[in-house]
């Protein structure tokens, strides 16, 4: 709910994300399941099927998937296994272009963090983006 709520309000990010047919589908599932669903959807380039299949990742993980009508934006993953003693965040999935360029430039902005409402969980996923970025 933090992170939707940062997108929502940062321009242009907010028109991707706001709007009544914009809708989380947040559910828990296997290691297994997700890497066929990743090399099955069409809305990923091989080289990023190849790069999320072949990661390793933990048994069980929470899926975030944020999706407009039947298109994928973006998807947050998790472990299921892990999520009280770190981060939690195992991967970000950028299914939109725009969110693709977008977000790793606003993680990447040192004047983000010195925002005080920005909600902890929106301070994560940015988190994970500033790292993948170093």
């Amino acid at each position: 709910m933090d992170f939707h709520k940062f997108l929502s309000t940062a321009a242009p990010l907010n028109q991707i994300v706001s709007g009544p047919e914009f809708e989380w589908d947040i559910h828990l599932t296997t290691v297994n399941e997700l890497k066929t669903d990743l090399l099955a959807t069409t809305q990923l380039d091989t080289q990023t099927k190849v790069t999320c299949v072949t990661e390793s990742m933990p048994r069980f993980v929470w899926r975030a998937i944020g999706h407009s009508g039947d298109q994928r934006s973006l998807e947050l993953i998790f472990d299921a296994t892990d999520i009280h003693t770190s981060n939690g965040i195992h991967n970000v999935i950028c299914y939109d272009a725009v969110l693709r360029a977008a977000l790793p430039l606003i993680a990447s902005d040192p004047k983000v963090d010195a925002i005080p409402e920005l909600p902890t969980g929106a301070r994560r996923v940015l988190a994970w983006f500033r790292k993948q970025i170093s």
